[in-house]
């Protein structure tokens, strides 16, 4: 008696996106369509299709391109082995080339801070790890920017003092907050 060996959960999800490259789908709309091609091919219910997708992503299958939305790029995603974390030469290569200090406060090990090497363009958002998206922070500012890119964080951080001043009643640091927003916006920053 032969065997038929069933497709995995990860595979109807691979599926799914190889047969749909390079657009952007949101997990909401894609869900169902790939619970019911399992259901209707094994019989089974698909226990966690969000999981699945989160899981090829961190495996670097599939681009984040934003919350519950991602897509496949054949010719990025799975191949690249560049995508996780930088080997110790391209470390040493972007702390050279930063001067050992974040880039964002400029301290240093002489000055006691704990430098990182950060994807200036995150993994989650299809940032590889090159010394081209490489860049020193210190710990502090790489909590701070988490998987933001520099621009994000540094109107995430104008907010956050808009948001303060209007507390404090502070009218100056205000309107300096305002008008450096209006910058961003004018420019398209984010």
């Amino acid at each position: 008696m032969t065997k038929i060996k069933l497709k995995s959960q990860l595979s109807f999800i691979k599926e799914f996106f190889s047969q749909n490259p390079n657009i952007d789908h949101k997990t909401t709309d894609i869900k169902k369509i790939i619970e019911t091609n399992y259901l209707n091919e094994t019989g089974k219910r698909f226990e966690d299709c969000d999981r699945g997708i989160r899981s090829l992503h961190q495996q670097g299958w599939l681009i984040k391109v934003k919350k519950g939305i991602y897509k496949y790029d054949p010719s990025f995603s799975g191949k690249n082995k560049t995508l996780h974390d930088f080997n110790d030469q391209q470390k040493k290569q972007i702390l050279k080339r930063d001067g050992y200090k974040c880039i964002l406060c400029k301290m240093g090990k002489k000055e006691g801070a704990e430098l990182h090497i950060d994807h200036v363009r995150p993994r989650d958002k299809g940032g590889k790890s090159t010394i081209e998206n490489g860049q020193t922070l210190c710990s502090r500012c790489n909590f701070l920017k988490k998987n933001m890119n520099i621009q994000s964080l540094g109107k995430k951080i104008f907010i956050n003092l808009l948001t303060s001043a209007k507390k404090e009643n502070n009218i100056e640091l205000q309107k300096f907050a305002e008008e450096i927003l209006d910058v961003f916006k004018k420019y398209k920053l984010d």
